[in-house]
């Protein structure tokens, strides 16, 4: 039987600086404020929600860095337009994912957490196991999403299937039917994953992952209110 003092070194092995929820709070405020702040305030969002990935997802840093870096030249140079009409299209996709570059990389953070942690945050505040369980999913398989794009990209490779920016519509086949497929198989394994952590017991659930609220939570939701005001400020003036 596991003593307290075992369970108490358990808890504090990870160091939890940000509470799950309230990076969720300033995602929400950052998809609000994306296409209507000032660049100023938009760079600020950037700035912060870098920092927030390099303490939770720091192997994830510098693609993040450097994909920022390369979108921000593309669309405020404007490269695009030189190709023609595709250009144009493809310049308001790739301005649309810039503005929201601070949701991007705030996502990519949050998988930084395990699906015990986020479900054991959420549910600390008092969501309904259904809500814990579809952010947890979420952000827990963006990764997983990821690998799956790799392994069809290389399938379709390997068949000489030739994936396009400039063929958008054949792109988006071969890229979606595999991918309900390998959702499909995906599916099976993250139901009993969720029915192994206990999901359908009825009694009050516990965890080793004590993940409570701290200064910096405040500091950032209070940030992500002030920037909202500053923005209604500017935009009546």
């Amino acid at each position: 039987m596991m003593k307290n003092g075992d369970k108490k070194s358990i808890m504090l092995r990870k160091k939890y600086y940000l509470h799950p929820l309230s990076i969720l709070i300033f995602m929400t405020i950052t998809s609000i404020l994306g296409f209507i702040t000032t660049d100023t305030i938009f760079y600020l969002m950037i700035l912060l929600a870098f920092v927030i990935e390099l303490f939770l997802k720091k192997d994830q840093f510098l693609k993040s860095l450097l994909f920022f870096i390369i979108v921000y030249f593309v669309v405020n140079e404007k490269l695009l337009y030189t190709l023609g009409y595709w250009g144009g299209s493809l310049h308001t996709m790739l301005f649309v994912i810039y503005r929201l570059s601070p949701l991007i990389i705030l996502s990519k953070a949050m998988t930084g957490f395990t699906s015990t942690e986020l479900m054991s945050a959420y549910r600390k505040v008092g969501l309904q196991d259904r809500i814990c369980i579809g952010i947890a999913i979420f952000f827990r398989f963006l990764p997983e999403f990821r690998q799956r794009m790799k392994e069809i990209r290389e399938g379709a490779r390997l068949r000489g299937l030739k994936i396009s920016l400039f063929h958008p519509l054949r792109s988006l086949e071969l890229f979606l039917v595999p991918m309900m497929f390998k959702g499909l198989a995906l599916s099976d394994t993250i139901t009993a994953s969720i029915i192994t952590k206990g999901i359908e017991y009825e009694g009050e659930k516990t965890n080793y992952r004590n993940i409570g609220f701290s200064i910096f939570d405040g500091v950032l939701i209070g940030i992500g209110i002030l920037l909202i005001g500053v923005t209604i400020w500017l935009k009546i003036l």
